[in-house]
């Protein structure tokens, strides 16, 4: 019935699309969670949404991280931390971006542990440099410092896109930078982090580089950088 209702162009109640994310029918139950984007501030939605990142299928449980990423609710941020832990790759890539659109400072810590554990395995997740950016909270200002070092250049670049987005939102002189020891040190007067984090506050220097729009996603051209770049993988 829910199939034939989106065939003739008719939206189903908020119940009908939760309960059809309990089906039984695998088809129906991918269908409804990828439907559920559409619903904004309906809670028996989020919940069934929430639910469903336990489902057997890890289709479905891509979809609904997905959804919830468009819907960007606070309240789904304790349930796509968990997603992070999923045993599908692609669930925890979906999580991630998840969690960087939602922009809820409880992801940073869970965020950086996720870069940490997958540096172990050999990769550098970039859509969680990006979500962190995104995030634009200061505490992994040492960890995205370090990879804007890294030798590989699509690290370096989108970790130095994430400093660039921590040093705008929040260079008014009231975040701070990393210090001596690991302690915090005040941000330089008048240029906010941004000084410190790339060496130089004039704002016309030659080479400087502009930072993303706000609300941009994670950086897909090549950057301004004195570093070699690759193209991009096929």
């Amino acid at each position: 019935m829910i199939l034939l209702l989106l065939g003739f162009g008719c939206s189903p109640a908020p119940e009908a699309v939760a309960t059809g994310m309990g089906s039984e029918n695998l088809v129906v139950r991918e269908d409804m969670v990828a439907f559920a984007k559409q619903y904004d501030d309906e809670l028996v939605v989020l919940d069934a949404l929430h639910k469903a990142l336990d489902d057997p299928s890890a289709r479905v449980r891509l979809r609904a991280a997905e959804s919830l990423g468009e819907l960007a609710s606070p309240e789904s941020v304790q349930f796509l931390l968990k997603a992070l832990e999923d045993n599908d790759n692609a669930v925890r890539k979906e999580a991630v971006d998840a969690l960087g659109r939602i922009g809820d400072p409880q992801a940073v810590g869970p965020l950086m542990a996720y870069i940490e554990s997958r540096r172990l395995d050999g990769e550098i997740p970039l859509n969680a440099i990006w979500a962190l950016g995104n995030i634009a909270d200061p505490t992994p200002l040492s960890l995205l410092m370090e990879l804007r070092d890294n030798s590989d250049p699509y690290v370096a670049y989108n970790a130095m896109w994430a400093l660039r987005e921590i040093g705008d939102k929040k260079g008014d002189g009231a975040a701070t930078t990393p210090g001596e020891g690991g302690e915090a040190a005040p941000a330089e007067e008048g240029g906010g982090l941004l000084p410190s984090l790339f060496g130089g506050g004039d704002e016309g220097e030659e080479g400087a580089e502009e930072a993303p729009a706000e609300g941009e996603e994670k950086p897909a051209e090549p950057p301004k950088l004195n570093i070699p770049w690759p193209p991009p993988p096929q």
